[in-house]
This record gives C-alpha cells, structure tokens and sequence, in this order.
C-alpha cells in the first residue's frame, strides 16, 4: 500500500510540475501555410444559338409573328439566315414556316403558311 502512495505521490508532483511538463506551445510543429488555387475566370457561353443558312425549298410567307399576318415572301431558291424552332424559323424581318426550309427534321410539308 505504501508503493502504491508513493507512485501517485510521483505522478502528482510529475504532473503538475512545470519544468518537467514541456509548454503546449513548443510541441506544436510549425505548419507553413498551404498555397491557395487561384480561380481562373471562364468565359461565358453564348445562351443564342447562331444563325444558319436556310435554303428555301418552297414559295413561303413571310409573316410578322408565327401565325402572323403576312408581309412578305419568299420563292423557291432563296437563301436566308435563321434559326427554327419549333414549326417557324425566326429571318430578319419576320418569321417563315420551317417546312418550307431545307432545316426540316420532322419532314413539314411546304404548304401555304
């Protein structure tokens, strides 16, 4: 039982002792600090896909808005820059029924729109 006194006795002293228990601070190694990435900035992408050369297959109107009253027209042959969507392709000045372009992956029949 006295062994046992005595080595708690030694543990105490050893524990709270400063010159035995070394400062948190000089254990601690020293890091250096990590190099940060640098962001590179990405260009934006363009949302508007471009226009294309459309070949007109077929006499078509030109209309002001897709359903549109008519304000003009084009013949068979002619080539314009558009883009379609959906049934109408959007030229400058007006709108024109894209079966009636060579742009027809639905195969629209060309018919008086």
């Amino acid at each position: 039982m006295k062994t046992l006194a005595f080595i708690l006795a030694v543990l105490a002293l050893v524990a709270c002792s400063p010159e035995i228990v070394p400062a948190i601070t000089d254990t601690v190694p020293t890091v250096s600090p990590v190099p940060t990435a640098q962001v590179l900035a990405v260009p934006a992408v363009p949302t508007v896909v471009p226009a294309k050369v459309l070949a007109i297959v077929g006499d078509v109107y030109i209309r002001n808005e897709p359903d549109g009253s008519v304000i003009g027209n084009l013949r068979r042959g002619d080539v314009v820059m558009g883009e379609c969507v959906g049934n109408w392709c959007k030229i400058e000045g007006g709108y024109i029924w894209r079966g009636c372009t060579d742009d027809n992956p639905d195969r629209k029949r060309c018919e008086a729109r």
